[in-house]
């Protein structure tokens, strides 16, 4: 079953802050209540200075009632820095110090929330979450933001959601946003317990997320009817496995309609098994989607490194794939291509051939390409009014480390086979590249404009990989880029 409300394993807490937002000297915070009747609600934010985070992450673990006495056991210097009454379920603190960390908890009737921490920047965008890299609110799954996925529905309204990972977590938590005013503003939906590598789509009023149990779990199906404030349980598309074994691995990749049928990647294997076979699963677009019989898995096929153009040593594997409609009419999975302990390291990316008559069968290698930005994940759309593809990635600027993810680049193609980088929409190359990233968006066309949502790194991140934002942006008149 998917639960929709406020997750916590175990017994709910009466108060639970739901939703952190940091922003430029401020911070905005959204909570829930458990407990019918609960009233005297006051929001008190606390700054926190000296100490080690490090404790403080590991006593946070004990769910302790006082910040203040939480702090001083850490050895911090605690001054309340802010408190207010509140008779909603959501507050903002302005005139806060960037790069002080804060400590904030909601109290009620004698009823505390667990207390939360959040670091205030001017991190670009719009803050959709954040979560702060010592915090243990959802240790149960992780502890960054991880896996962003977009939707913007009929009547203009949008939807994000993202997972909750650490390495070897629990990794089975996904939490939903709501933006009414085109991104500008945010705000908490419900959390889905367990999913993981999420992605929303929608067929007419119906609303749907597709993403695993967990971390290579069982490949699930859920639909909503009141845009995602309720689910139904979840169908099982695809039996789930472990690590150790392999299993279903995808991202929020998104969804392509051809020949009269809905498509999507999906691979199979683990890291820990030396990489991963790519397939597709499908439906008719005609079914019902919320029936398991309605979706057909294909086989997956194996990397091969027979394959001609491929590259020479290291450990090459093909993952997040994007199925695409090619100019001639066929269809296409176009794959990230890890590379970097091969030769050449950098600059290409995996096309594989889908028989869309016979959805079944193992797709078949098609060619490998240049590509910049093949080395994490990146998100392809077809725009009919440019006749282009555009792809967000993150390409590797002169001078900085394979892992960088500091830029977040449009490329275009008119044939799916050579592209060109139009431009750099989010460019943060002069910052640590360790500790900085825009990576795993998704995004969408709509009217003249590209909205994106990021996994984020940023001040104060764990690392680039280990993001502590997920972000929304606005790319205005995009077609202006593509040329």
């Amino acid at each position: 079953m998917w639960s929709h409300q406020s997750y916590y394993p175990g017994n709910q807490p009466e108060l639970d802050i739901v939703r952190l937002a940091p922003g430029d000297g401020c911070l905005s915070l959204e909570w829930r209540c458990c407990r019918p009747g609960l009233a005297n609600v006051q929001v008190r934010l606390y700054a926190l200075t000296g100490g080690s985070s490090f404790l403080l992450g590991m006593l946070l673990r004990r769910r302790y009632r006082s910040v203040p006495t939480l702090a001083a056991r850490a050895g911090f210097r605690c001054a309340l820095a802010a408190s207010a009454a509140c008779d909603g379920l959501q507050t903002h603190f302005d005139g806060l110090t960037n790069g002080t960390l804060y400590a904030v908890q909601v109290c009620a009737d004698g009823v505390s929330s667990r207390i939360r921490l959040a670091v205030p920047c001017d991190v670009p965008g719009a803050v959709v979450n954040y979560i702060h890299p010592f915090d243990p609110a959802y240790g149960f799954s992780g502890r960054f933001t991880c896996s962003p996925s977009l939707l913007r529905l009929a009547d203009g309204t949008l939807l994000a959601s993202h997972d909750v990972y650490a390495r070897a977590g629990g990794q089975n938590l996904t939490k939903i946003f709501r933006s009414r005013d085109g991104g500008a503003s945010w705000q908490y939906v419900t959390d889905i317990f367990p999913c993981f590598w999420g992605k929303l789509f929608a067929k007419g009023d119906t609303l749907y997320l597709l993403g695993t149990k967990t971390e290579y779990g069982a490949l699930l199906l859920g639909s909503s009817t009141d845009g995602g404030e309720s689910w139904s349980d979840p169908v099982t598309l695809h039996k789930g496995g472990s690590r150790a074994k392999g299993g279903p691995h995808r991202a929020p990749m998104q969804l392509t309609a051809q020949d009269g049928r809905i498509w999507t990647a999906l691979e199979h294997g683990s890291w820990q098994r030396g990489g991963h076979a790519t397939g597709v699963v499908s439906a008719p677009l005609d079914a019902d989607w919320s029936r398991a019989e309605s979706w057909t898995v294909s086989g997956f096929l194996p990397y091969d490194k027979a394959w001609p153009g491929t590259v020479r040593g290291g450990h090459p594997s093909l993952l997040e794939g994007n199925v695409l409609p090619t100019p001639d009419g066929g269809l296409v999975n176009l794959l990230r291509y890890e590379t970097k302990l091969s030769t050449p390291n950098y600059g290409r990316a995996v096309s594989l051939n889908i028989d869309t008559r016979h959805p079944e069968k193992d797709p078949e290698f098609g060619g490998v390409i240049d590509f910049e930005g093949n080395l994490s994940k990146f998100s392809v759309l077809y725009d009919a009014k440019s006749a282009h593809y555009c792809a967000l990635a993150n390409r590797v600027t002169d001078g900085q480390p394979l892992k960088q993810r500091s830029v977040l680049s449009l490329c275009v193609s008119r044939d799916l086979q050579h592209w060109r980088t139009a431009a750099d929409l989010l460019d943060a190359r002069d910052l640590s590249a360790d500790k900085t990233a825009f990576q795993y968006p998704d995004f969408l066309i709509a009217d003249d404009d590209l909205l994106v949502l990021s996994r984020t790194a940023w001040d104060h991140a764990d690392n680039f990989h280990n993001a502590n934002f997920v972000t929304f942006h606005r790319v205005e008149g995009f077609r202006g880029l593509v040329g």
